[in-house]
């Protein structure tokens, strides 16, 4: 009788271990999910400051070529 108590234990134990065992994994995922998303928008958003940079260096770079082939007024 008691080795059947003991082994009904033991069964339960080791269900509830596996049950955190997969609570844990389904959290695991969740968060590596949602670390990848993070990834993607930060890079998503530094090639657009990128962009938004090479923007404002051509446009930079135009007005400065425009003002060397402007002639002076005498």
């Amino acid at each position: 009788m008691i080795r059947e108590i003991l082994s009904n234990v033991r069964d339960v134990v080791e269900l509830t271990l596996l049950w955190r065992i997969w609570v844990d994994g389904r959290a695991i995922r969740a968060i590596e999910a949602a670390s990848h998303n993070l990834y993607i928008q930060y890079f998503a958003e530094r090639k657009e400051e990128r962009k938004k940079k090479l923007e404002q260096l051509a446009a930079a770079r135009a007005i400065k070529a425009a003002k060397k082939m402007e002639i002076p007024a005498a």
